[in-house]
C-alpha cells in the first residue's frame, strides 16, 4: 500500500517536474531582473527534485514488492527529502543567490511538498510493520528451535 501510493506520488511528483521543464524549455519563466541567476538556480533545483523523485520512484517499486531491506533507506531518504526544504529555505536569506534561490524554489519544489504530507506518516507505518515482522520472526525462530530439544 505504502509503495503504491509513493509511486502514485513520484508520477504526480515526475508530471510537475515535466512541466517545469516545458515551461522553461519555451521561457514561460521569463528572468526577474533581481533575480539574475534564475535560470542556473532553476536548472540545479530541477535536477535535485529529479534526482529525489528518480529514488522515490525505485524505493515505491521495491516497497510495492515487499522488500523488508528498503525501509531503513526509505526512513533515510525521507529525511533527506525533509532536510532539503528548509535548507532550501535557508538559502533565501540576502546574499547575491537569494532571490534567484526563492524564484526557483516556488516552481521547482512543487512536487516534493506533496509528497510529504503522506511520508513522514508512512516511514513511521513502515518502522512498526518492520517491527512486528521481525518480533514475528523471532517468535517462530524461538518456537522452532525449542521443538527441536
Amino acid at each position: 500500500m505504502v509503495g503504491a501510493v509513493n509511486l502514485v506520488l513520484a508520477l504526480i511528483g515526475i508530471s510537475f517536474v515535466v512541466d517545469s521543464m516545458y515551461r522553461f524549455s519555451t521561457n514561460k519563466y521569463p528572468g526577474a531582473p533581481d533575480a539574475p541567476y534564475f535560470e542556473t538556480v532553476f536548472v540545479v533545483m530541477l535536477a535535485i527534485e529529479t534526482a529525489f523523485l528518480a529514488i522515490l520512484t525505485t524505493m515505491a517499486v521495491r516497497l510495492i514488492k515487499a522488500r523488508f531491506s528498503i525501509i531503513n533507506s526509505y526512513s533515510l531518504w525521507i529525511l533527506a527529502d525533509i532536510v532539503y526544504n528548509p535548507a532550501i529555505t535557508m538559502l533565501w536569506r540576502p546574499n547575491p543567490l537569494a532571490h534567484s534561490i526563492a524564484a526557483a524554489t516556488a516552481i521547482t519544489t512543487d512536487g516534493i511538498f506533496l509528497e510529504l504530507c503522506v511520508q513522514a506518516p508512512s516511514v513511521i507505518l513502515l518502522q512498526v510493520i518492520r517491527w512486528r515482522y521481525s518480533a514475528q520472526q523471532n517468535r517462530l525462530t524461538t518456537f522452532a528451535s525449542s521443538q527441536r530439544t
